[in-house]
């Protein structure tokens, strides 16, 4: 039986956080379509397993985009797991089905912090 912890936390949405395109200062590799639409990603395990997780669950991602120089934070698009390619340390998540939001976000990420769910 799951507790009710863990049923909220799966009923939540994953967000990812990333850093604007155009920050030269970027922890990984993103490839991006134009600001707003995020085509992959290469990013830690955890995360790499928790795409796959909404891949498996037919889930939307949801991508923060933090903010830079003038450009503040966004809830920039929504995206579906395309593929998870398992390469341990950094995997690459590739995305189809983005929609273009730029929603300001809800919820401030601290320092480091890769992903979420709200």
């Amino acid at each position: 039986m799951l507790s009710s912890t863990k049923m909220r936390n799966e009923q939540r949405s994953l967000y990812v956080v990333v850093r604007h395109s155009r920050n030269p200062a970027q922890t990984f590799k993103n490839v991006w379509l134009d600001d707003d639409r995020l085509l992959s990603i290469t990013t830690t395990d955890e995360i790499g397993r928790l795409c796959l997780k909404a891949q498996r669950d037919c889930k939307v991602v949801y991508v923060h985009r933090c903010g830079w120089d003038k450009v503040p934070p966004t809830i920039c698009c929504s995206v579906s797991v395309q593929h998870v390619q398992s390469i341990p340390g950094s995997p690459k998540v590739t995305f189809s089905d983005c929609t273009v939001l730029n929603n300001p976000p809800a919820f401030s990420p601290e320092r480091g912090q890769s992903f979420y769910n709200a």
